[in-house]
């Protein structure tokens, strides 16, 4: 099962916002920020409380046994997928649910925006509950709605879906993200195109008819 997993902490000092991402694909790390961060209206823990859970795609009755949400759309159109929130904890809690804009970092490893980065390409296509409520040790489905707009460029638009949740130590929070990675693929034909500009040409003819005329430069 392959998850992706970031943090962010914030100083609840005045205005000052400082904050710091984390993300975890398989075995390595990478770190990401700094970046903005709205308030939340999920739930907020104790730093030191057992919260454990998980992401995973899934269809409507539950985990399905994929690592990824793979999609192949084409401009205009629309799918409807899930995502299964695990509750391991002994406790209900309320996850925030959010969708961003995914890359590949310079060594090769997926990662997200911060939460606090409006998405503008694959993420924002992405429709999700803000929250969702899961009991002690369930699992709660999560519609996920992938909406391509119709002048969506070809090719690849890596997104992903995380489960929020923020816990708390005297005046720093953490937000601690785990979700699901979605490749969505849009179909179509690149357009290659080549324009060019302000080009001139000109020669300088020799006397000698046997001598090629010079270059002008």
């Amino acid at each position: 099962m392959t998850l992706l997993t970031t943090s962010r902490t914030r100083r609840t000092l005045a205005a000052l916002v400082a904050l710091s991402a984390a993300v975890l694909v398989g075995p390595a790390a990478v770190l990401v920020g700094p970046a903005a961060h709205a308030d939340v209206t999920w739930s907020v823990v104790p730093a030191n409380a057992d919260v454990t859970w998980s992401v995973v795609p899934a269809n409507t009755g539950g985990p399905d046994g994929r690592t990824a949400i793979d999609l192949e759309l084409a401009g205009g159109q629309q799918a409807v997928e899930h995502v299964a929130v695990i509750n391991r904890s002994t406790e209900p809690v309320v996850f925030g649910i959010d969708a961003g804009d995914g890359y590949l970092t310079s060594k090769g490893y997926f990662d997200m925006r911060p939460s606090g980065v409006e998405p503008v390409d694959g993420g924002s296509w992405i429709t999700v509950p803000e929250t969702v409520t899961v009991a002690a040790g369930a699992t709660s489905v999560v519609p996920v709605t992938v909406s391509v707009p119709t002048n969506a460029t070809p090719g690849d638009h890596p997104a992903g879906v995380t489960a929020s949740l923020e816990t708390v130590s005297g005046q720093v929070r953490v937000q601690n993200r785990v979700g699901v990675r979605l490749n969505i693929r849009v179909t179509g034909d690149y357009v290659a195109k080549l324009s060019v500009t302000g080009v001139s040409a000109a020669y300088t003819a020799s006397w000698n008819p046997f001598t090629p005329p010079a270059p002008s430069r």
